[in-house]
């Protein structure tokens, strides 16, 4: 009776001890941008680091703001030790003097990386690369309002939507799994 506890006990110990599996979808895209600093940013800058990529416009009302404020909780729960790339939907508009100015209205730290380019490249880079959606209908913009989990390998790991809370939380629990 004894041995048959100690044997259950291991078995509970053993499960409850394995880590869960994040699914590795495939390599995040390669791009050259240009930055909130007026600067050339090539992705490969980002190797060897856990980044989250989100996708926003600095004119949208209904989801950036949404993901803007999810991503700085999470950046506030990690203190920072991740960086949060924003890719421009809106890259006719939004040049990197006004991502600066938003980076700046909304106290986004040094961590944050925005990004655009030509309207070419940020469509490769989300459609063909993230494989997101992003278009116009009826002269309105449209985007996801999920965010990606990258590894320092440059994988993708997964998608997470913003606006539900247990997507959220599930984000943090695999970013922390990545991290340890």
């Amino acid at each position: 009776m004894l041995y048959r506890t100690f044997i259950y006990l291991c078995i509970i110990i053993y499960l409850f001890s394995c880590k869960r599996e994040i699914p590795s979808l495939w390599p995040s895209p390669h791009f050259i941008l240009t930055s909130d600093k007026n600067t050339h940013f090539e992705s490969n800058k980002l190797k060897g680091e856990i980044w989250i990529a989100g996708f926003v416009f600095t004119r949208c009302k209904s989801y950036c703001p949404i993901i803007v404020s999810e991503l700085k909780k999470i950046d506030k729960q990690l203190d920072g030790k991740i960086n949060i790339v924003l890719f421009s939907v809106d890259p006719e508009y939004d040049t990197p003097s006004i991502l600066a100015k938003f980076k700046e209205d909304n106290n986004l730290k040094d961590n944050w990386i925005l990004l655009t380019g030509s309207e070419d490249n940020i469509k490769e880079v989300v459609i063909n690369g993230f494989k997101l959606g992003i278009g116009t209908n009826n002269g309105e913009l449209f985007h996801s309002a999920k965010v990606a989990l990258i590894d320092e390998e440059g994988i993708i790991r997964g998608f997470y939507q913003t606006t539900s809370r247990d997507e959220m939380e599930k984000l943090i629990k695999d970013i922390k799994i990545l991290v340890n």
